[in-house]
């Protein structure tokens, strides 16, 4: 069987606990899983030592050692994947090759688009402040792709506020430059939805059309200034409307991105696919796998496939990522 495994977490407080007022949270994920819990002990050092003093227990995955194989597979593809020829030519005025010249060259902008979310009042910051010219300056230095911070979403969208946050930041995003990934036009579950929607609960016709019309007023309101679309956001678990509205309903939302903004790319997104902690085929996967199959045997317009991130303490390790990549692929 597994050896047990003791972990070290140092922390400092910021006050005092009188006794049982110390409390331990354990965060177990959402995989079933047996484990077992033993020797549990709060330690008090006092001030003599510091944080650094204590030891801690870093995630470890299999694979971290410096001469694990696939390493050097992922070196390969980053030098056939990820880099590009640069060829410089030093001639003179008139036209004759200069021997032995001294070139430096600096990389103006990434070919592959780095991304960040991005919080749309601090963007535009009507105020002027320190704090948001520091912002911009550092996002159009690090990044050449967005996301809006939930100022795209459908009950943002229905705010005139918000709406016209969501039109002038992608406005900004677009004249510096950058990529914008819109997210989302349907996240499938009441509370991630304009709360009167749930009115049309025992009218599937109706429920349909408002989600129809939203789609294509938003994507129609950003024609041509989106690069892509998250149309369908984390259906595993929230799954409200296709109980009502049957699959098929899908393949209508897609097609009626496709219809408002013919250029921008429909993708589909999901979380727990990377982040499984090492599994690659769990049942979130092949749900996901399984939604991805039946749209594109209906013929709809889906163009790509996102993926969330969220590790935690546990590491997937880098060979199984590669793995799910390619199952997905």
């Amino acid at each position: 069987g597994k050896q047990w495994q003791k972990y070290y977490l140092p922390v400092r407080s910021r006050g005092r606990f009188e006794p049982a007022e110390l409390r331990l949270s354990f965060q177990l994920g959402f995989s079933p899983q047996v484990i077992e819990l033993g020797g549990v002990e709060f330690r008090y050092f006092g001030k003599a030592v510091t944080l650094a003093d204590l030891p801690r227990t870093k995630p470890a995955y299999a694979g971290q050692e410096r001469n694990a194989p696939w390493r050097q597979a992922a070196a390969e593809r980053i030098e056939r994947l990820r880099k590009g020829d640069l060829v410089v030519r030093v001639v003179s005025p008139a036209g004759q090759p200069i021997a032995g010249a001294l070139v430096t060259a600096k990389m103006r902008r990434h070919a592959f688009p780095f991304g960040t979310a991005v919080y749309a009042p601090r963007l535009l910051d009507t105020a002027h402040t320190a704090e948001g010219s520091r912002f911009r300056r550092e996002l159009t230095n690090l990044f050449n792709y967005a996301v809006l911070d939930g100022h795209c979403g459908w009950p943002a969208w229905e705010q005139p506020k918000e709406r016209t946050r969501c039109l002038e930041a992608v406005c900004w995003l677009r004249e510096q430059g950058f990529g914008v990934r819109g997210h989302c036009l349907v996240y499938p579950a009441w509370r991630m939805l304009p709360a009167h929607l749930q009115e049309l609960e025992q009218d599937p016709v109706a429920l349909q059309q408002a989600i129809l019309d939203h789609i294509r007023d938003e994507a129609g309101a950003l024609k041509g200034q989106i690069e892509e679309w998250v149309v369908l956001n984390e259906l595993y678990s929230k799954r409200e409307l296709t109980e009502i509205l049957g699959d098929g309903a899908m393949v209508a939302w897609f097609n009626a991105a496709k219809e408002s903004d013919p250029s921008a790319r429909l993708i589909i997104n999901d979380n727990q696919i990377l982040s499984s902690g090492g599994e690659a085929d769990t049942e979130h996967q092949r749900f996901y796998a399984g939604t991805i199959r039946y749209l594109l045997e209906q013929k709809a317009p889906l163009e790509g496939i996102g993926m969330q991130g969220h590790f935690g303490g546990v590491v997937t390790p880098p060979a199984t990522l590669v793995k799910i990549l390619d199952q997905f692929s």
